[in-house]
C-alpha cells in the first residue's frame, strides 16, 4: 500500500521555514520575512472567512464591508493595499504569494527573490497603514456649528 498524495505533501518539509533556516546569505529569507508570510496568510484567512473573497477579486472589497475585528479588519486593510501594489508593482498575483508560502504552489529557485520583495512589500504596506491610522487618531476633531 502506497501513501496518499496528501500524506506525502504533509511529510515534505515546509519551503518557508527551510528558506528561514538558509537565511538571506544562503538564498533564504530573514525572520521579518517570516513574520510577513505568517501575517500574509493570516489576513487572506481573515478576508476569506469574513467575506467569502476570492483571489482574484480585490477590487470588489473594501475594510469594513462586515463585522471583523479591529485586528482582522487591520490585516484585511493591510492585505488590500499590499494586493494592489503587488500587482501594479510585479504583476504578481496575492493569492500565488499565499500559494507559495503555504506550500500549495513550487517556489521554485528563481521565484525566492520575488517571494523576498513581496514580503518586504508587506512590511511596507503595514507601515504605511499604521502611520496613517495613528495620523488619523491624532487629528483633531473639527466640528461645524449650526450658525
Amino acid at each position: 500500500m502506497s501513501a496518499t498524495p496528501e500524506t506525502l505533501a504533509k511529510l515534505r518539509p515546509w519551503t518557508l521555514r527551510e528558506l528561514l533556516v538558509a537565511g538571506p546569505e544562503g538564498g533564504g529569507i530573514d525572520a521579518d520575512q517570516f513574520e510577513a508570510a505568517a501575517l500574509i496568510v493570516e489576513a487572506f484567512r481573515e478576508l476569506t472567512r469574513h467575506l467569502g473573497f476570492k483571489p482574484l477579486n480585490l477590487d470588489r472589497i473594501s475594510p469594513g464591508s462586515t463585522e471583523m475585528s479591529p485586528k482582522a479588519e487591520r490585516l484585511a486593510s493591510i492585505y488590500l493595499a499590499w494586493g494592489h501594489s503587488l500587482q501594479d508593482w510585479c504583476h504578481t498575483s496575492p493569492h500565488a504569494v499565499v500559494e507559495w508560502i503555504e506550500d500549495e504552489r513550487t517556489i521554485n529557485l528563481g521565484d525566492v527573490p520575488l517571494l523576498r520583495r513581496s514580503l518586504n512589500l508587506w512590511d511596507r504596506c503595514r507601515e504605511v497603514h499604521d502611520r496613517e491610522r495613528r495620523a488619523q487618531r491624532r487629528a483633531p476633531q473639527i466640528v461645524a456649528s449650526g450658525h
